[in-house]
């Protein structure tokens, strides 16, 4: 039978993975421009869905267009709260 433990171990390893780009700064309002081989590996489409489902769990969206075969632009605006009175 197991041991019984009073407390759970304290983890010494970080919790989670790294996130694979700066979504910070990459979400902060201000219009980006990201090139493949550079700035991302995967193909455009599926860059500008990374893009927009990482808004989304950011709670905002991203404003997307493509400049040529390699270069996404992009922009977040965070959702706007609406507080009730």
């Amino acid at each position: 039978m197991p041991a019984m433990v009073e407390d759970k171990p304290k983890r010494t390893l970080p919790t989670g993975r790294r996130p694979k780009y700066p979504w910070a700064e990459w979400f902060d309002g201000k219009t980006h421009t990201i090139t493949r081989g550079e700035d991302f590996q995967v193909p455009l489409m599926s860059m500008r869905g990374i893009l927009h489902q990482s808004a989304k769990a950011k709670d905002g969206s991203v404003e997307t267009y493509f400049e040529g075969n390699n270069v996404v632009v992009f922009v977040f605006t965070p959702n706007q709260t609406v507080h009730e009175a």
